[in-house]
C-alpha cells in the first residue's frame, strides 16, 4: 500500500498572495523474482510471482473552509498540474527449472499497479483564485512494467539448448494490470477571477469640477482603489510630447541626412515646426546658441505598476466530475484607470489572458451538467451542480482595458494653472481577446507594445508612437480572427475575408499630429489627424439642468451634459450664463515610418483645409465664447516613409501635404502650394515640358 493524502480540516481559512499548491503523490520501484528447481523421475514444478501495488492519493478540503489565492490554485492527486504522473517500476519475475525425467511445470506471473487518486472540497468550502483553479486527479495511471514467468525442462539441463533436437523448450507467460481511477468531487464552491475586474480612479470629478489633490506635496488625497492596483506618486519635470516629436525629427534628419534628401529636408522642417510651437506655448527656452531646452517646470505624476486581470479557468483533470456545489468561472475581466488629476499617467504595463473564463472537464468546455455527465466514466453519477457559470458560448463580454485623462488644463477653472496631462505607456499592453482604449485631453505617448483586438486612441492634443517592433492601428489581426471561433477546427475562410475586408465605422487613431515609428505598421483601422466640424449642440432640456444647478450651492461653474468632445460648455452661476471654452481648429499632420501594410480596410484622413465651427443654442440662457478660432487651415501633410518598398536606410517616401515648392515660370520663379498650377519655362531642372502648365500635387 502506497497511501499519500493531503487534508485541511472543517472551518480554516488559508490564504496567499501568490500561488497555493497541494499535492498528493507517491513513487515506487518494485521487483519480485521466485526461482523453483525440481529434480526426480517424476515431477511437478508450481512457481507463481505476485507483485500488486495499489497507491492512494487524496487532497480532503473540509467543511466551511476558505482557500483563497491571488495566483493560482494548484490541486493534484497522483500527478502534478504540469502532466507530470507519478512514476512506477515494477518487475515480476519467475524462474522454473525441471530437471525431471518427466517434468510437470506450473509457471506465471503477475505484476499490478493500480491507483485510485481523489480530489474532493466539502460542503460549504469556497475556493477562490484570482489567476486558474486547477484540480487534477489522475486517471490513466501509465507506469513502467515487466510481468515475465519462464519454465525450462529437463532438455536444457543436458545441452543448454533450446527446442533441440531432444525436445527442450522454454515456456514464458506473465501478465500486467496498470490503470487509474481519478474522481474529483466539489460539493463546496470553486471561483476563479476574483480580481479579474480592476479599477483605479484618481482624484473626483464633481459638475466638471475635478479635485482631490494637492498642489504642493503632487498627493492625491482622492482615490479609489479596491481591486488594489499598485501605483507610486511623484513629480517630474514637464515634458511635452512634442520633445518625444522634437527627439524623433533630430534623429531622423541624422539617419537620413545623406541617404535620402526628401527626408532630410522634411525633417528639418518638422524641426522648425516643433521648436516654434515649443516656444510659443511656453514649454521651452531658447538658449544663446539656438538650441531648445525644456522649461524646468515640475508637474505631478502617477506610475502604475505592471497590473494583470485575469478571468481564470476552472481546470478538471480525471475520469468523473461529480458534486452538487457551484463552478463559477466567468469570463468577463477588465482594467479601467480614470484619472480626474493633472498627473501624467504612466502605464508600465497591462496583461489580460488570452484564456478568459470557463470550465473545463479533461480539455473540453462543459457547460452544463450533462457535458459533464457525458464525459464522465459510467461507474460514476451523474453531475449535479447547482450553479454552472459561464453556462451559455457568449455569456459576458469581450474584456477591455480603458484608459482616460479628463483633465484639461485650458479650460480649468480652479486655483492655479496646469498643463494638461499626457498617458505615458511604457510597458507592454496585451488583451488579445478583447479591447484597449486610451481618451486623454492631452498627448498619447506609446513606447511598448499595444496588443489587442480592437485598438481606440483618442488624443486632444498628440499621438506618438515610437520604438515598437510592430503597431496595427485597429487592433492585432489574431486578436481580431480569434473571435471567429475557437481554433483551427471553427476556422472559415468566408467570415475570416469578410472580417478582415470589412469597412471600419470609427475611428482608431485620432490626435491633432500623429506620428508612427515603427518596425512595422498594419494599417488596418482608420488614422484621423484633425477635424473639419465642430458643432455643439444646446437643446432646450438644458434649462431644466440648468435650474437643478442653481436650486442647490455649488461651484461657480458647472460642466453641462452638452459637452462633448471638442466643446466643453460650463454653467455660470453668478453670470447666469452658459461660458464656451476655447475651440481651436487644428491638426492635419500624419507620419508613418516602416514596413507599411495593411490587413484590412484601412483608411488615413488628415484634415488640408478651413474647418467650421457650428454653435446651436436652444436655450433661454446668453452664451459667452471665449474663443472659436477657425482662422488656421489644417496642414494636410502625410509622410509614408515605407521600408518594404525601399530599405531601412533610404524608403520609399511618399509626402503628400501643403507643401512649398519653387519653379521656375516664364516669368521667373514661383512658390506653389498642393493644387496650385504653374506654366513651365524651358530652364526647370525638375523636368516637363516648357510652356505646359502643371498642378503641384505635394508627393516628393
Amino acid at each position: 500500500m502506497d497511501k499519500a493524502t493531503v487534508a485541511v480540516g472543517n472551518n480554516a481559512v488559508l490564504s496567499n498572495p501568490g500561488d497555493i499548491l497541494m499535492s498528493s503523490r507517491g513513487t515506487g520501484n518494485v521487483y519480485t523474482k521466485v526461482n523453483v528447481d525440481t529434480y526426480g523421475a517424476a515431477t511437478i514444478g508450481i512457481a507463481e510471482t505476485e507483485s500488486e501495488l495499489r497507491p492512494e492519493n487524496l487532497v480532503a478540503i473540509g467543511q466551511n473552509t476558505a482557500i483563497t489565492a491571488l495566483g493560482d490554485i494548484l490541486f493534484s492527486a497522483g500527478t502534478d498540474t504540469n502532466f507530470n504522473r507519478d512514476q512506477y517500476t515494477m518487475e515480476a519475475r519467475t524462474d522454473s527449472f525441471a530437471g525431471s525425467a518427466i517434468p510437470l511445470d506450473k509457471v506465471d506471473s503477475d505484476a499490478t499497479v493500480l491507483q485510485d487518486n481523489r480530489i474532493s472540497v466539502a460542503t460549504g468550502s469556497v475556493i477562490s483564485s484570482a489567476g486558474d483553479l486547477k484540480l487534477h486527479a489522475e486517471r490513466l495511471g501509465l507506469a513502467n512494467m515487466e510481468s515475465k514467468a519462464k519454465a525450462v525442462n529437463w532438455a536444457s539441463a543436458i545441452s543448454g539448448a533450446i527446442n533441440s533436437a531432444l525436445g527442450g523448450q522454454e515456456v514464458f507467460r506473465g501478465t500486467i494490470h496498470v490503470g487509474a481511477t481519478g474522481i474529483v468531487d466539489v460539493l463546496g464552491t470553486l471561483q476563479t477571477g476574483i480580481k479579474r475586474n480592476r479599477s483605479l480612479t484618481l482624484g473626483a470629478s464633481s459638475g466638471g469640477t475635478a479635485s482631490g489633490w494637492d498642489a504642493s506635496t503632487g498627493h492625491i488625497s482622492t482615490v479609489t482603489n479596491d481591486s488594489g492596483i499598485e501605483y507610486t506618486e511623484g513629480f517630474a519635470i514637464l515634458e511635452s510630447g512634442l520633445f518625444d516629436q522634437l527627439r524623433a525629427a533630430r534623429v531622423n534628419l541624422e539617419r537620413y541626412r545623406t541617404s535620402n534628401t526628401v527626408l532630410r529636408d522634411f525633417y528639418q522642417s518638422e524641426i522648425n515646426r516643433i521648436s516654434a510651437e515649443l516656444l510659443a506655448k511656453g514649454l521651452a527656452v531658447q538658449e544663446s546658441d539656438g538650441s531648445i531646452t525644456a522649461r524646468e517646470q515640475y508637474v505631478m505624476t502617477v506610475t502604475v505598476r505592471p497590473t494583470t486581470a485575469q478571468a481564470g479557468i476552472i481546470d478538471i483533470r480525471g475520469d468523473a466530475l461529480t458534486g452538487t456545489g457551484t463552478l463559477n468561472a466567468p469570463r468577463d475581466a477588465g482594467v479601467t484607470i480614470l484619472n480626474h488629476t493633472p498627473a501624467r499617467l504612466i502605464l508600465e504595463g497591462i496583461t489580460i489572458p488570452e484564456q478568459v473564463g470557463g470550465v473545463f472537464l479533461n480539455g473540453d468546455a462543459v457547460l452544463d451538467n450533462a457535458a459533464i455527465t457525458a464525459i464522465n466514466i459510467p461507474e460514476q453519477s451523474a453531475a449535479a451542480f447547482a450553479t454552472i457559470t459561464p453556462s451559455t458560448d457568449s455569456q459576458a463580454g469581450a474584456p477591455a482595458i480603458s484608459l482616460t485623462n479628463t483633465f484639461d488644463g485650458t479650460t480649468w477653472t480652479g486655483a492655479g494653472t496646469y498643463p494638461t496631462p499626457d498617458i505615458l505607456v511604457t510597458g507592454d499592453v496585451t488583451n488579445y481577446s478583447g479591447s484597449f482604449t486610451a481618451i486623454s485631453e492631452g498627448d498619447v505617448i506609446y513606447r511598448a507594445s499595444i496588443r489587442a483586438a480592437n485598438i481606440t486612441t483618442i488624443a486632444g492634443g498628440s499621438v506618438f508612437i515610437d520604438g515598437l517592433t510592430s503597431y496595427s492601428v485597429g487592433g492585432d489581426p489574431y486578436g481580431k480572427l480569434k473571435t471567429l471561433g475557437n481554433g483551427i477546427a471553427a476556422y472559415n475562410t468566408t467570415a475570416a475575408i469578410n472580417l478582415l475586408t470589412a469597412n471600419p465605422s470609427s475611428v482608431s487613431l485620432l490626435g491633432d499630429t500623429i506620428i508612427i515609428n515603427a518596425e512595422f505598421i498594419n494599417i488596418n483601422g482608420i488614422i484621423q489627424s484633425g477635424k473639419d466640424n465642430y458643432t455643439l449642440n444646446l437643446p432646450a432640456t438644458l434649462d431644466t439642468e440648468i435650474a437643478s444647478i442653481r436650486a442647490v450651492s455649488g461651484p461657480r461653474y458647472t460642466l453641462l451634459s452638452a459637452s462633448n468632445q471638442d466643446f466643453k460648455a460650463f454653467y455660470d452661476r453668478v453670470e447666469n450664463k452658459i461660458l464656451l471654452k476655447e475651440v481651436r481648429v487644428s491638426g492635419g499632420n500624419v507620419q508613418l515610418t516602416g514596413h507599411i501594410l495593411s490587413t484590412g480596410s484601412g483608411t488615413i484622413r488628415v484634415l488640408n483645409g478651413y474647418g467650421n465651427i457650428t454653435v446651436n443654442n436652444l436655450t433661454s440662457v446668453d452664451i459667452e465664447v471665449e474663443r472659436l478660432d477657425a482662422s488656421q487651415r489644417g496642414s494636410g501633410t502625410l509622410l509614408l516613409a515605407d521600408k518594404a518598398k525601399g530599405t531601412s536606410a533610404n524608403p520609399a517616401v511618399t509626402l503628400y501635404g501643403n507643401l512649398s515648392q519653387t519653379y521656375m515660370t516664364t516669368d521667373g520663379t514661383v512658390n506653389l502650394k498642393t493644387g496650385e498650377s504653374v506654366r513651365l519655362a524651358a530652364g526647370y531642372s525638375g523636368g516637363g515640358t516648357a510652356g505646359q502648365a502643371y498642378e503641384f500635387l505635394g508627393t516628393l
